[in-house]
């Protein structure tokens, strides 16, 4: 347990500080119940794969929201988020479904049509792609509703951020598989 020795008024108290651990599930289960009708439109919004950027735009206002201990209004967060960035939100959902597009295709190719070095070049590339970008997902939608930047230096900015905390984001992107 970590705690910390703090003197006030010549009196010492020993204040206990929560891990990260614990104070995740703290919040989790206290906004548990509006967790579920958000997770319900947004698994609606992004059913159709050209909204999918629409719908990661709003999750991830009410998400942050939520982790940083801020009011969230929750369904009305969610869609004002939307209509905030829905010109950015629906171009990198686009630019996500094409790439991620490509990807597969070249996946499916370099296991099926390919054979020798060439096989094993191909797909470890591809492999190296898909994790890079899939990384870069965890901070575009953040930046994009944060910042006021272009969508170039919103891509450019999470690429950054891939290399910048790599010992975490290998960390969470195994966790998440």
């Amino acid at each position: 347990m970590n705690f910390q020795i703090v003197k006030l008024n010549r009196i010492y108290k020993v204040i206990l500080i929560k891990s990260g651990f614990i104070v995740f599930f703290e919040t989790f289960f206290r906004n548990f119940w509006k967790f579920i009708p958000i997770n319900l439109v947004y698994c609606l919004v992004s059913l159709p794969i050209i909204t999918n950027g629409f719908a990661k735009v709003g999750i991830t206002h009410v998400a942050r929201n939520t982790a940083r201990d801020k009011h969230s209004f929750g369904l009305s967060d969610f869609f004002d988020t939307i209509k905030k960035n829905k010109k950015q939100a629906f171009v990198a959902g686009i630019i996500n479904a094409l790439i991620y597009g490509l990807m597969a295709a070249n996946l499916y190719f370099y296991w099926f049509f390919s054979k020798g070095i060439m096989q094993s070049i191909g797909l470890g590339f591809i492999m190296a792609a898909f994790f890079i970008f899939t990384i870069m997902n965890y901070y575009l939608w953040t930046l994009i509703i944060t910042f006021d930047y272009k969508l170039k230096q919103a891509y450019m900015n999470s690429f950054r951020f891939v290399f910048i905390n790599l010992k975490y984001n290998l960390l969470v992107f195994f966790v998440n598989v």
